[in-house]
């Protein structure tokens, strides 16, 4: 009896620990562009397939020596538009500083000569620093004829 008993509540356990484990359909992630410099990409414009909201995945100029992305999340395809102008605006006026917020993160864009270097703090107060990057590869960044 004591076995009996020991066999069903070994089955039972194991039966619980699979339970927990669910299969799901994974969600791919869609590159639309990216800027890098010998092979190595340093920003890339993405969106999750089938939704309309976009994000940038960049490297944290911070380090020098770790490779260290970050996620900056943007919204749909009118907020995209709306960053794009305003980056091109200020290499195109004498706007040298400016502040956004986007999803919970503070973007500082400053302009130094025809490039525009972006801070973004996340929600917690840590920045990462985005390369410089000037208006032809804001232009190849965010391809408007390739969003949706």
């Amino acid at each position: 009896m004591k076995k009996t008993v020991l066999l069903l509540a070994i089955l039972f356990a194991s039966f619980i620990s699979n339970a927990q484990i669910k299969e799901i359909d994974p969600e791919p992630i869609i590159q639309i562009s990216k800027i890098g410099i010998l092979g190595e990409t340093y920003i890339s414009f993405n969106n999750h397939k089938g939704s309309d909201e976009y994000f940038i995945n960049y490297k944290d100029k911070k380090y020098q020596q770790i490779t260290d992305f970050k996620t900056l999340y943007i919204g749909n395809k009118e907020i995209v538009i709306q960053l794009k102008d305003l980056m091109l605006d200020m290499l195109n006026n004498k706007i040298k500083k400016k502040a956004i917020e986007l999803n919970k993160s503070k973007v500082h864009f400053k302009k130094r000569s025809n490039t525009i270097e972006m801070s973004v703090f996340n929600e917690h107060g840590q920045m990462s620093i985005v390369h410089f990057i000037n208006k032809k590869q804001i232009n190849k960044l965010f391809p408007i004829d390739k969003i949706k």
